[in-house]
């Protein structure tokens, strides 16, 4: 699905209004144009006349993505925003790809500050699990961008609206899309997510834990397997910034050399390493293999 900025200034502005101002939604036209014309938290500053505004609108509604109401009693219609049921998109999710589509590319603790009326994220952390998601689905919403010069952090964007002209540092680099995704499988494993956890495998995947029996093939079988796994104590993720990545073809492979994180009654961390194959799928990267073992001590 691709948008132009207009139909994306409309969304945005309709999520956002949504969020800070309830009390006034859903939008006339000259609210939802005065939204949109607005000259503060919004990247570029837009000037749209009642036509284009329209136009849009009724793009969006043909899509599905918008619906116009007239409510007794009243005058004029007004228009309401439907990306949670059309995209199936989480609260979350809404409010970040909202802010995105208003402000431009950015951070994760941009994006925290930015969206703190519309949903309170307690750290920039919190943020990027929900990036993950966006980024990982069967049509990407996001993408992590490269670390520009000068920047701590990489920016991310929104894909609803696809740029006029991609520079260099905004070419997806094969270890973003690696790390993306096992953030992806990090926040999913936490929270025993198991649509989640099996939405990011392909379906002929192969897995291969570190202990006895742990191993799965075919999506009946990680099914099984992560079922059981859920039930455990403790849950599992991975840390590590040593990842070395490949791409032949369009086939991903890495290498995350870090920490298995055991997460209890207490927190427990052992030196491990996962390693891996990713292929395209739907528009994106699904696991088709993952391995892990602790590295030889002694």
């Amino acid at each position: 699905m691709e948008l132009t900025p207009e139909e994306g200034r409309v969304l945005g502005a309709l999520v956002e209004k949504e969020l800070t101002t309830p009390q006034g939604y859903p939008l006339t036209d000259n609210a939802l144009l005065a939204a949109c014309n607005q000259t503060t938290s919004r990247d570029p500053v837009v000037s749209y006349d009642v036509s284009t505004l329209r136009t849009a609108v009724r793009s969006l509604r043909e899509q599905g993505l918008l619906r116009t109401v007239h409510r007794p009693g009243e005058r004029s219609e007004k228009h309401r925003h439907e990306l949670p049921s059309a995209l199936e998109l989480s609260p979350a999710q809404v409010a970040v790809l909202a802010v995105l589509l208003l402000r431009g590319p950015q951070t994760a603790a941009e994006l925290r500050a930015r969206s703190e009326r519309m949903h309170a994220f307690g750290s920039s952390e919190e943020v990027e699990p929900v990036l993950a998601e966006l980024a990982t689905r069967a049509e990407p919403l996001a993408r992590r961008l490269e670390r520009q010069p000068g920047r701590k952090e990489p920016r991310w964007v929104q894909l609803l609206v696809p740029s006029a002209e991609p520079g260099p540092a905004e070419q997806v680099a094969a270890a973003d899309v690696v790390r993306d995704l096992l953030t992806g499988l990090n926040a999913a494993m936490a929270a025993r997510d198991l649509p989640a956890t099996l939405a990011l495998f392909s379906g002929d995947a192969v897995l291969l834990g570190s202990g006895a029996g742990e191993s799965a093939s075919g999506e009946d079988e990680l099914r099984a397997f992560f079922v059981r796994f859920f039930q455990r104590a403790h849950t599992l993720g991975w840390q590590g910034d040593d990842l070395t990545v490949g791409d032949r073809a369009g086939v991903l492979w890495f290498l995350l050399v870090g920490e298995a994180v055991l997460t209890g009654e207490h927190e427990e961390r052992l030196p491990y390493r996962l390693s891996g194959i990713l292929v395209p799928q739907d528009g994106g990267y699904r696991l088709a293999l993952v391995h892990g073992s602790e590295p030889a001590t002694g």
